[in-house]
């Protein structure tokens, strides 16, 4: 088994999930990062990963057969704009190197802002091939977020053990 990536790893730190919270993940991958955040979120927490790849949600509930058996893991394939959640139903709603955040941010974020639960957060981490698009992401993102009752809360520059990423912490208002 290979190593967990740096920016995986970051993103559930940065996160720090607690028993209980409802959690969704957007580009889940292979579900990593769920592996990482759900044996935090206890016996009454949930964990929802999406992924517009349906290989990608093959590998990931394979590997989270025993979670999902328990009913505390969902997944979806799928793109995640046309998802169809409840309002408020995730505490929480990380996504790591989705780029449909800052390409297309206007339908991105108000996608998933009737998802947010009141005083939800948002964490987006990314770790682009090229570092000097850091802060083209950080503007078009933030200066997204206004419009669909988002705030930038936080810039988290990279951890000196993984430069070139940063994260983008937004708070539901």
């Amino acid at each position: 088994m290979s190593a967990v990536p740096a920016r995986l790893r970051w993103a559930a730190r940065l996160l720090a999930p607690t028993p209980g919270q409802r959690i969704l993940e957007i580009g889940c991958g292979s579900g990593v990062a769920l592996g990482l955040v759900s044996p935090q979120l206890g016996q009454d927490g949930h964990i929802v990963g999406v992924d517009r790849s349906a290989k990608a949600i093959a590998a990931c509930a394979a590997r989270h057969r025993a979670v999902q058996a328990c009913g505390r893991m969902a997944l979806l394939q799928g793109e995640f704009e046309t998802m169809a959640f409840d309002s408020g139903a995730f505490d929480s709603i990380f996504a790591v190197n989705v780029n449909a955040f800052w390409l297309k941010p206007a339908p991105s974020f108000g996608a998933l802002r009737p998802w947010l639960a009141p005083r939800g957060s948002v964490l987006l981490v990314y770790a682009p091939p090229d570092p000097a698009r850091l802060e083209q992401i950080v503007a078009t993102c933030c200066a997204a977020l206004p419009a669909v009752a988002l705030a930038c809360h936080a810039i988290v520059p990279a951890p000196a053990d993984a430069p070139g990423m940063l994260a983008i912490v937004a708070q539901a208002r």
